[in-house]
């Protein structure tokens, strides 16, 4: 049995879900989302895919959270940057267990403007936008 989470609210695994997040098929900009389904109620809650949710709170003003899900664990590789392409943060590099994770920044240092966050796990790649205002 798979149960499709309601994305506001917490998994049976007590751990804060995130936002619905586009397929890796699908450009960041699509209309398409992809919602990670948990497994039954007596499993493990653990997504059946990767995805990369958006940032909270939308637009950044100063620290932000952004989720992400892993099916399997990984080698995840999560970096923030600017409309250049230059890398301004790293914010997640190495092995990472299966389920829902989180990981905070910290754009307090950052100038205002539009920034991009692409996590890559696998063969999966995901990028959302991600606008700093201050």
């Amino acid at each position: 049995m798979h149960l499709v989470p309601d994305l506001h609210s917490t998994p049976p695994d007590g751990t804060e879900d995130f936002e619905s997040a586009p397929s890796n098929t699908e450009s960041a900009w699509g209309s398409g989302t992809l919602q990670p389904q948990l497994r039954g109620p007596d499993a493990e809650a653990r997504p059946d895919a990767f995805a990369l949710g958006g940032s909270t709170p939308h637009p950044v003003r100063g620290t932000a959270l952004l989720r992400y899900a892993l099916p399997e664990a990984a080698e995840v590789d999560i970096t923030l940057y600017d409309v250049m392409g230059r890398v301004v943060r790293r914010l997640v590099s190495g092995s990472r267990p299966a389920g829902f994770h989180q990981v905070s920044v910290d754009a307090s240092g950052l100038p205002s403007g539009v920034y991009f966050c692409r996590m890559q796990a696998g063969s999966f790649t995901e990028t959302r936008r991600l606008v700093l205002v201050k």
